[in-house]
């Protein structure tokens, strides 16, 4: 059981030596992976339950118990979820403690931070002695990269892995996974030579929904999976995707991790960096597609388009790509088609496609193509190929009195964006009218929702308009702004991959304003893509836009452009005549 506990750096000041005596009995930690990004209570149930029958010491967590993100007059809903899900933990584990590092849903403001402190009874830079080990929690809820790592953070891990040098072993517990920089990418020097420095033995994460290890310089750096939702990639349990849980082993020899699933009991470093790097190339640079592209207004029945498909394995690609014209109701001519390509090579094939009518937009045709994977497994590509939304807009000499109001005749003769979605693809039944045009560098959006009821049991802003902008398809950020009813404007630049917003700096809102008569909303907003310069309207910009709302039993959310996997934005585009 722990013997040591020191709290957050913030709450408590800097940490002193320890001086209790180290407990060098065989120890033994569940590690729970990630429960949020659709919540499955069911399946974090199971893991609670299958962890419980090993009888551990302590329980840890890499973060993500709660799915937050709820505004601060909204907390309550958060206070809800931390006692729902550590009610469960208490049914499964009984007064067995936890300690939880703190995920990006569990802290995402100051009052969130004290939420998290007061569920868990201590803060989010924090450290205990476990045996012959001292496990450091340390917090990255907040931290896209290691930049954005405050000094005084820093300095309290230093210090945390200093203090510890009495200790066997040193392990580091933190939701992100900064030691591998972005998706793609290998490890970030700062951070690393602070751990070499402090002699950590094992740094824990969570954060990206599957497993992986990597071991680079006496550090074993290990992610596990989700605990109670989705994995990153559902389907390919051969790439460490799967719902898991960690047991951690600590004896005054040594450490040992094991990834467990529903199946059985893995070693953790069944599933390396170079298993993740390799399924990150299949899903997101294997297929590109090229023209296919539909006007909602006026989507096409039939036409062509291109996919470019390249061999990111190191073994040769021989396989058919194939379309399942039954999942969706899209007919494709070819539908299967050979491929042989070496590594690193591509080819560009054609297709003609076909939408019957009744057949959706989305979530479009389906194709699949497997990849062989290290061993004798098969990595099975299963996509959609994704209609992108193009909308021409057109230039007015004028700008609209921005009111809330929606009554002058330019709004009558701006463009119409077109239907909106469900998150699943299929059309809305209720209307939301989006009108847009530009005036030089200035994007105007004008909004009337009919229907828009209060629901007066639902606390805070139950209704919200984002918009998402992407001037830059190459880069990993783009702009989000929300504009709630009541008029509060919310924007800035959000990672693409890791969803947490900063400062803008691709667009600025010059005006916003809302009205609420009768069940309908009105909502104006005027976008400065130039950023106050005498820059020219762009010829293209990538573009979605979505309406969120809460009822008392509900959460719903429509799009323009459907997001991607995982709640990943997505992008139509609006073009100049």
């Amino acid at each position: 059981m722990p013997s040591h506990a020191r709290d957050d750096v913030k709450d408590a000041g800097p940490a002193e030596p320890s001086t209790a005596p180290l407990n060098n009995a065989l120890v033994r930690a569940v590690v729970l992976g990630d429960r949020t990004g659709h919540p499955d209570d069911i399946l974090f149930w199971r893991s609670l339950k299958a962890g419980a029958r090993l009888k551990p010491d302590l329980i840890l967590s890499v973060g993500d118990l709660i799915d937050g993100y709820h505004p601060d007059d909204r907390l309550n809903e958060s206070a809800a979820q931390w006692d729902r899900v550590l009610d469960m933990m208490r049914r499964a584990f009984g007064d067995i403690r936890l300690f939880a590092t703190a995920g990006n849903h569990d802290i995402w403001s100051e009052k969130s931070r004290a939420l998290f402190s007061e569920k868990l009874g201590h803060g989010a830079n924090f450290s205990l002695d476990v045996g012959a080990a001292r496990v450091i929690l340390f917090d990255t809820s907040l931290r896209t990269s290691e930049t954005d790592i405050p000094d005084a953070d820093l300095n309290w891990l230093v210090r945390e892995l200093f203090q510890a040098r009495a200790h066997r072993h040193r392990i580091v517990i933190t939701h992100r996974p900064l030691w591998a920089v972005g998706t793609g990418g290998r490890y970030g020097s700062p951070l690393h030579d602070v751990l070499i420095a402090g002699s950590a033995d094992w740094v824990i994460t969570g954060h990206w929904h599957h497993a992986m290890a990597e071991d680079r310089d006496g550090i074993r750096y290990r992610m596990i999976g989700p605990s109670g939702t989705a994995p990153h990639r559902p389907g390919h349990p051969e790439s460490g995707n799967f719902a898991q849980f960690g047991l951690l082993t600590i004896d005054p020899d040594d450490v040992a991790l094991s990834i467990i699933p529903t199946s059985g009991i893995l070693p953790s470093d069944t599933f390396t960096y170079e298993h993740n790097q390799l399924a990150w190339q299949i899903e997101n640079r294997a297929i590109t597609v090229e023209n296919f592209n539909f006007d909602p207004t006026h989507p096409s029945r039939a036409g062509h388009f291109y996919l470019t498909v390249k061999n990111v394995a190191e073994t040769p690609l021989n396989a058919d790509i194939s379309f399942d014209k039954r999942a969706t109701g899209w007919r494709i001519s070819p539908q299967t088609r050979p491929i042989l390509l070496n590594p690193g090579k591509s080819t560009r094939l054609g297709f003609q496609f076909e939408r019957p009518p009744g057949t959706p937009l989305f979530p479009g045709p389906i194709l699949e193509l497997p990849f062989q994977w290290p061993g004798v497994n098969v990595y099975r590509l299963a996509t959609q190929v994704r209609p992108t939304m193009i909308r021409r807009v057109a230039a007015r000499r004028r700008p609209p009195i921005i009111d809330g109001l929606m009554d002058e005749s330019v709004w009558r003769s701006a463009a119409k964006l077109g239907p909106f979605v469900a998150s699943n693809g299929s059309p809305v039944s209720d209307a939301i009218d989006v009108r847009l045009y530009w005036r030089d560098s200035s994007l105007y959006i004008g909004v009337e929702i009919p229907g828009s009821e209060v629901h007066p049991n639902v606390d805070g802003n139950p209704e919200q308009l984002f918009i998402l902008l992407d001037p830059d398809p190459n880069d990993q950020t783009c702009h989000r702004i929300a504009m709630h009813r009541n008029g509060q404007v919310v924007e800035g630049t959000m990672g693409i991959l890791d969803g947490v917003l900063s400062e803008p700096e691709m667009a600025r809102v010059d005006r916003a304003a809302t009205t609420f008569n009768r069940g309908t909303w009105h909502c104006e907003i005027g976008l400065d893509l130039g950023l106050g310069t005498e820059r020219a309207r762009p010829q293209r910009l990538y573009f979605n836009m979505g309406r969120e709302r809460f009822s008392i039993d509900q959460h719903e959310r429509i799009y323009w452009q459907p997001l991607r996997d995982h709640g990943l934005p997505s992008f139509g585009m609006l073009t100049s005549p």
